[in-house]
């Protein structure tokens, strides 16, 4: 049985650093701490391109995700997208500027500025389409910002998360050896590492 890094625990533990919200938010998880983004013209808080996973390459590459196994000191950047899991077809190079890598496993999560740890906020979580062979959270259609804001707005606010899966080859290669071997559906996998472990 394999585990991996719970969104929803991060979620809930990324907490403001300061009451100040010109200071750009610091968020801590179970590794360590991240620093994030602040959106003033929208009130939200962004943490992006935060692992969820081990890198799934080399040794992990074709194998179900594996948990985060260590843990750091200091802070994190989580102010840029994390690249785009390989996929096919143009899309996911135009939306994605070039940035694409196996290296993929990757969330971004949007919440309200000044959020604290005990909110217990509802989660909305969005995991694009694409047919399991298109598609990133670094696309700003998928802009999660928006529905947080217009949650404020109707004073019900939520949180986002996005996610990055596994595509392609690399997330839905399957044949007989790799059903008996238990290895198909990696990209399924990778979401529900997200959603439930």
């Amino acid at each position: 049985m394999w585990q991996a890094w719970p969104f929803l625990v991060t979620a809930l533990l990324i907490t403001p650093s300061s009451a100040d919200r010109y200071i750009p938010p610091l968020g801590r998880a179970r590794n360590g701490s991240y620093h994030g983004i602040y959106n003033q013209h929208y009130g939200v808080e962004s943490f992006l391109g935060v692992p969820f996973a081990q890198p799934p390459v080399a040794d992990l590459r074709l194998r179900p995700p594996q948990s985060l196994n260590s843990s750091w000191r200091g802070v994190r950047d989580a102010t840029e997208y994390g690249d785009a899991c390989v996929g096919y077809g143009d899309d996911t190079e135009l939306v994605s500027d070039g940035h694409v890598s196996e290296d993929c496993l990757t969330l971004n999560i949007i919440r309200p500025a000044g959020t604290a740890d005990c909110s217990n906020l509802p989660v909305l979580v969005w995991i694009y389409g694409g047919g399991f062979f298109a598609g990133t959270s670094r696309d700003q259609r998928y802009n999660m910002t928006f529905i947080v804001e217009h949650s404020l707005r109707m004073g019900k606010p939520v949180m986002a998360v996005s996610i990055n899966y596994r595509l392609s080859g690399y997330g839905f290669l399957y044949s007989d050896e790799i059903a008996k071997a238990g290895l198909a559906n990696l990209g399924l996998r990778d979401q529900r590492s997200v959603l439930i472990e």
